[in-house]
């Protein structure tokens, strides 16, 4: 008779979470985190941002955000300002931080810098894109599954799901 259950310690677990993600966003994650350790680098800040505690660390990502730009010296869209975000979530909750920057009461400057500067350049004209299609990207999407209101946690989220 087969064994019901198959034993699994727990770097066998992390490597089969590690193996089923995305690999682009995996990668998205990984260039994002890159850019915002060269900015912490320029900010004279050597600690991972995994050991710097959430009031320091949203003083960095709040500036982060204002002072990003392309290589070339051009505003990022506000979409991609968020992606920012979410990527620096998802290597946070990788490495089991202590608190959400999407929802944490200490990363609340950090939540308003974004919007602010995400209103800033939709009145520069980002973002602006009348034809396209208004759709979730898939950082928003983990977000709402992440938040249980989207999936199969309640009939609303299932209905929120379909949608």
């Amino acid at each position: 008779m087969a064994e019901r259950f198959v034993t699994f310690d727990i770097r066998e677990v992390e490597k089969f979470i590690d193996n089923e993600e995305n690999s682009n966003t995996r990668k998205k994650t990984k260039n994002d985190m890159a850019l915002l350790i060269s900015f912490m680098a320029k900010e004279k800040e050597n600690r991972q941002v995994e050991e710097i505690p959430p009031q320091e660390l949203d003083n960095y990502l709040s500036r982060f955000l204002l002072s990003v730009r392309k290589k070339n010296g051009d505003e990022y869209e506000p979409s991609t300002l968020r992606g920012f975000i979410a990527s620096i979530e998802r290597y946070l909750k990788k490495c089991r931080y202590s608190e959400s920057v999407i929802t944490g009461q200490n990363f609340a400057r950090t939540r308003d810098a974004l919007k602010s500067k995400q209103k800033h350049l939709k009145r520069l004209g980002k973002g602006n894109k009348p034809n396209e299609a208004s759709s979730l990207t898939p950082e928003e999407r983990d977000i709402l599954f992440e938040r249980k209101e989207m999936g199969f946690s309640s009939p609303k989220a299932l209905i929120n799901t379909q949608s």
